[in-house]
């Protein structure tokens, strides 16, 4: 297990606009705009101390700036669609060297997920990391060595498709870098999905949310509820 905490960080990208729900970021959890639910949640990190909302230049993500002062984190405003370039200079400028990519349409993501998945990390600058396939959609985090990005950034070639999806590229099998799938964690799986991506999904996560009354709610719990049902 790797140990020096101090070079990870998160790194949520989020924007406004969204051509299926838009302004899906701010949708109300109880109290609390789904990327400050998602924010507040990962704070349950033992491990993690910086978390970056890396969010466009648009006029309209100012909302998304907001949220993250709100929030007392940091900020990164950059390109719209080369989402490829926004995560790599925001690692870059607050000294990420290993980032733990979350999107913020994943609400539900939380710092003890977090730290489980780090806990599994053995060499974390050589190789990526991803809870891709064998965690329910919606609880998906992948930890990336900064240089891999850097690299992939510098690299004319790559397609704006991969400069939007960035790690869609690694996930190519003909792609350099190896990918690590992280063992599951809790004692209950799903094929409920958890993402924040159309109206039908905002209402299904505010019943979850609602009945589960605590929004530091554990995936152990959420997904005790799901089966449940």
């Amino acid at each position: 297990m790797y140990t020096n905490y101090d070079k990870f960080g998160v790194i949520i990208s989020c924007r406004y606009n969204s051509k299926r729900l838009p302004g899906k970021a701010l949708l109300k959890f109880g109290k609390y705009s789904a990327i400050s639910l998602l924010i507040k949640r990962i704070k349950k990190s033992n491990y993690i101390k910086n978390i970056v909302l890396a969010t466009s230049l648009q006029k309209e993500d100012n909302h998304i700036e907001l949220e993250a002062k709100k929030n007392n984190i940091y900020i990164f405003r950059g390109s719209l669609n080369n989402v490829l370039n926004r995560y790599v200079k925001a690692a870059q400028f607050y000294g990420i060297e290993y980032i733990i990519r979350v999107t913020g349409d994943c609400p539900f993501i939380d710092g003890e997920l977090i730290d489980k998945c780090i806990d599994q990390c053995k060499s974390p600058e050589s190789i990526i990391y991803s809870t891709k396939g064998n965690f329910p959609v919606g609880l998906d985090i992948e930890i990336i060595p900064t240089k891999f990005l850097e690299e992939l950034n510098n690299n004319a070639e790559i397609s704006d498709f991969n400069r939007e999806h960035i790690i869609s590229y690694f996930y190519n099998s003909k792609a350099s870098k190896g990918i690590q799938y992280f063992d599951y964690v809790f004692s209950k799986n799903t094929i409920e999905t958890f993402t924040l991506d159309e109206e039908v999904d905002y209402k299904k996560l505010n019943i979850y949310f609602n009945k589960l009354r605590d929004p530091l709610f554990s995936i152990e719990n959420l997904l005790n509820l799901v089966s449940s049902e």
